[in-house]
């Protein structure tokens, strides 16, 4: 999604993969695309980083930014200009392996491509963008979607989304600011500007053809499955692998793997030391309705004021309520004072309703934290059913305050956990573990399954 210094959450992990690749020996090329300028047409620049080649597709027809859930599930399966790019690459830079991050900016069409030319090729999942057009295979984001009835449900679970209008001029300004110190003032004029565009885009989306018929999305799902069924492996949490095998994923395409932290070697860990009042509870992920923000509010109601505090970290996209003073919205920090804001906490909180492979676990168990996680998706391997925490029903408020209760009454049960956690894996033990695998791949190349 961009070059660095404008990095994401799973940003953060892609590049730091990358780096610690190509410092074990690899030949790394990176293939991204979504950057606007004002040459308007597409065509692709070459830089270089850290080791890394990078060859972004600007101005594609799917741009990173804005990532629009209610475009044509057509275009997400196929497009002729991607496609041509795409061969492109592969004729100049003649991979071994293909590692496949986010098909979001290009097109599931490109699996076809690469398998065409028996190149092995692996896939992470960071979502469920393969099998849904909202990625997160939440029905209106609230709820698993368990049957989304061969499409008929997606129009009114998409309608809500993408409420912003964004034209191409814009684009364009905003990505030209973007490696600019005029970066921070372009943001908060985006975010304070939201209320307008949406006004705007009600306007301006009647003249759109949406919403599309349910069969094109049922199209994009099989389409998707059928290119996951043509790699080598899909990369992903245990629990994740379960639904994509659910929803016609072959289990011998899936590969269980347990992630790690872009930047997990920055944390060090917290001294074992007595628990004291108040219990403080650290939350990072923002307002976004996936992480669970308000199910955490509501649960954190039912705990004595004066023993529990809240810290919660991470963007505001709504105004929040007043709450007690044991509640502090903290906002973002720096990477350089991640310890700072560890040290203050004792449990660690994540009640996604979907949720991977959340990267702040690894980052609050390598600082020997234990974490409260909801039952879902990734969480569960990441706490080892438990294990180093707590589980709790995704979505359920009451199942989410009585764990927090059971660490308020019996506080000695965190610095009990906290001896029982295995720090988890590097960046450099979690390279190797994926190159091994592009080793063995690329030694059975050509060769029969």
């Amino acid at each position: 999604y961009g070059i660095a210094p404008v990095w994401q959450e799973g940003e953060i992990y892609k590049i730091n993969l990358m780096k610690e690749l190509a410092h074990q020996g690899w030949e790394v090329v990176a293939f991204l695309a979504g950057r606007y300028d004002f040459k308007i047409r597409p065509y692709l620049r070459h830089s270089s980083s850290d080791g890394i080649k990078f060859i972004e597709l600007r101005n594609g027809p799917n741009p990173y930014f804005p990532i629009n859930p209610k475009a044509d599930p057509v275009t997400q399966c196929q497009n002729a200009l991607i496609e041509r790019f795409t061969l492109r690459v592969l004729s100049e830079e003649k991979p071994d392996i293909v590692h496949i991050h986010d098909l979001k900016t290009f097109t599931a069409s490109i699996i076809d491509l690469i398998t065409a030319q028996e190149i092995p090729v692996v896939k992470t999942v960071y979502n469920y963008y393969d099998i849904c057009s909202q990625g997160n295979l939440l029905y209106r984001g609230e709820e698993r979607c368990g049957d989304f009835d061969n499409g008929r449900r997606c129009p009114a679970c998409l309608k809500d989304f993408g409420e912003s209008f964004f034209p191409l001029p814009l684009r364009i300004l905003w990505d030209s600011l973007r490696n600019t110190p005029l970066y921070p003032v372009a943001r908060k004029f985006w975010l304070l500007s939201k209320p307008f565009r949406q006004r705007v885009y009600r306007l301006w989306s009647k003249a759109q053809s949406w919403p599309f018929r349910p069969e094109f999305y049922a199209y994009r799902r099989r389409f998707f499955i059928e290119r996951l069924n043509k790699l080598s492996f899909l990369f992903c949490p245990k629990n994740m692998g379960d639904v994509f095998a659910k929803h016609g994923v072959l289990r011998e395409r899936i590969y269980p793997m347990i992630f790690t932290s872009g930047n997990i070697e920055k944390i060090s860990p917290k001294p074992i030391q007595d628990n004291k009042y108040p219990i403080v509870f650290g939350f990072f992920g923002g307002t976004e309705k996936r992480k669970g923000f308000h199910v955490l509010l509501k649960a954190f109601q039912e705990l004595e004021k004066d023993k529990a505090k809240l810290l919660i970290y991470g963007r505001m996209d709504a105004s929040l309520p007043q709450y007690g003073s044991n509640i502090e919205v903290r906002g973002f920090f720096p990477w350089s004072e991640v310890n700072k804001v560890l040290a203050e906490i004792d449990i660690g909180v994540v009640p996604s309703l979907s949720d991977p492979w959340p990267a702040v676990i690894p980052e609050f168990l390598r600082a020997g934290i234990p974490v409260i996680g909801s039952d879902v998706d990734g969480i569960p391997d990441l706490l080892r059913d438990g294990e180093y925490g707590a589980l709790c029903r995704p979505g359920d408020a009451g199942s989410l305050a009585a764990e927090m209760k059971r660490f308020v009454e019996q506080p000695w049960q965190i610095q009990h956990m906290r001896r029982k956690i295995t720090p988890p894996k590097g960046m450099k033990e979690h390279a190797q573990e994926v190159a091994s695998i592009y080793q063995s791949l690329i030694a059975h190349r050509g060769k029969s399954e």
